[in-house]
């Protein structure tokens, strides 16, 4: 749209008109939302609207002729003076410019007020007041809060695809870490099975020359008491020989003189003697016959693979007599044993293992002696409440205070270099645990030692099935 050429005749006519209609017009002017305000070249104000007026806080009459630049800090007015200097010229091409500047007016921030405003020539001048410019500015508070709202929720929005990429990865790495984690527990729980093998082979081990003694005593004396029946069988025949020949002879002369014979052989071999130890000599041999059996199959059941055990309803007290049985050479030597069985019901469990706990604590019972003193073990067992207890206590030399918290840590030892491997109570600890039960121990230095085992009747399914 072309500047209308208006000399100075109509432009003072126009000017003339405004202010004949200067009611109407500031009613006019009142009606335009936001801040409109109508300045000369020198920036002073000739009109204002009412929504100025309440923004400065001033009256309106209060407001004409106050300079416009009051209303800028240094900054903000040299952007509006620039715009202003770029449409006031009657040559200036430019008739409308936009920009924003923020407002300073009473209560406003630091910052002042945001506002966009937009300049426009008019095509009219006024006498004494040269070029004027219509200025209008809406507040752009609300459009900035949404802006800066919008902008701080596409930030939220980043930083929570930030989180959930963040979450993902940390998810990602938990699943890694859980499945590393149920690796690592099937490797620990394989090399827990290696391990208690490997205790109980050590084990078979150290008991195996004593097992051997044990299977040579009976060996021993069935080989002497066969000897011994062999002789006796020979001095038998030579008996009956000579009652064969009897009878061959009978009715003749000779008679007296045979059976005066057969006096004397009954006399020199002791015919009643061998009548009474002939019996006595086979039940021996069956006894350590018998005995070789139970050692070999105790040893037998002892060495199983824990693997192929199975959880089964048992009677301790057979396991006890039975652990017995294979350590006896490793504790007859040592300590007397005292056996204080009560009544027991029987419980589901893993036999074997069990039997493990009780051979550990007799072994280290046994070890705990003095040398060249014969101490006392004691076993016992009862119940309590729903379950059972077993107690193997000794007379040895006691556990120091300052260890009993360590005692059933893996590797950890006080017997000398090479005399253990300092696993056996550290199993023994895991066994118990693992049948859900509990292992107490209670010592004092010179008087001994007591280990207390306490399993339920029946551990929990979730026990039973997690093997």
């Amino acid at each position: 749209m072309k500047n209308a050429s208006l000399d100075l005749h109509a432009s003072h006519k126009m000017l003339t008109l405004l202010d004949e209609a200067a009611t109407n017009t500031e009613s006019v002017i009142d009606l335009i939302p936001g801040a409109f305000l109508i300045i000369n070249e020198a920036y002073e104000i000739l009109r204002v609207n009412a929504d100025f007026s309440t923004l400065t806080d001033l009256e309106p009459e209060q407001l004409l002729r106050m300079s416009f630049a009051r209303f800028f800090d240094a900054s903000g007015w040299r952007m509006f003076a620039d715009g202003m200097n770029r449409i006031v010229g009657l040559e200036a091409e430019t008739k409308v410019i936009a920009f924003d500047v923020a407002l300073s007016v009473k209560g406003a921030t630091d910052e002042g007020i945001p506002f966009h405003w937009i300049l426009t020539r008019l095509d009219v001048k006024s006498k004494g007041e040269g070029q004027l410019i219509s200025v209008f500015g809406q507040d752009m508070s609300a459009i900035k809060y949404v802006i800066d709202q919008a902008a701080a929720l596409r930030e939220t929005k980043c930083e929570l695809e930030r989180d959930v990429a963040r979450r993902e990865m940390a998810e990602a790495k938990l699943l890694h870490w859980v499945e590393e984690l149920s690796r690592l527990n099937a490797e620990l729980k394989q090399t827990q099975q290696q391990l208690v093998q490997s205790e109980k082979l050590a084990s078979i081990g150290q008991l195996a020359a004593g097992v051997a003694h044990e299977i040579n005593n009976p060996i021993g004396f069935v080989q002497s008491n066969l000897g011994s029946l062999g002789r006796y069988f020979e001095q038998l025949m030579e008996l009956l020989d000579r009652y064969h020949e009897g009878e061959s002879q009978l009715g003749e002369s000779v008679g007296d003189s045979w059976l005066g014979q057969v006096k004397q052989l009954i006399k020199r071999i002791d015919l009643d003697y061998l009548k009474e130890d002939i019996p006595m000599l086979l039940q021996e041999s069956k006894d350590g016959i018998v005995r070789v059996k139970q050692i070999v199959s105790d040893l037998k059941d002892f060495s199983r693979v824990d693997s192929q055990q199975q959880w089964e309803w048992v009677d301790l007290r057979i396991g006890l007599n039975s652990t017995l049985n294979i350590v006896s050479n490793e504790l007859k030597y040592r300590a007397n044993v005292v056996k204080e069985f009560g009544e027991l019901p029987q419980i589901k469990c893993l036999s074997l293992q069990i039997n493990q706990v009780f051979m550990n604590l007799l072994v280290n019972a046994a070890q705990a002696m003095p040398e060249g003193k014969l101490g006392v073990i004691t076993m016992r067992c009862g119940t309590e409440g729903d379950g059972v207890w077993v107690e193997i206590e000794d007379t040895g030399a006691g556990i120091p205070e300052e260890n009993l918290s360590r005692i059933f840590d893996p590797f950890f030892t006080t017997k000398p270099i090479g005399k253990g491997t300092g696993l056996g109570l550290s199993l023994s600890y895991g066994i118990v645990r693992k049948h859900g039960g509990r292992i107490d121990v209670r010592s004092k230095i010179g008087a001994g030692s007591c280990f207390r085992i306490s399993l339920p009747k029946e551990p929990p399914d979730s026990i039973v099935s997690s093997r």
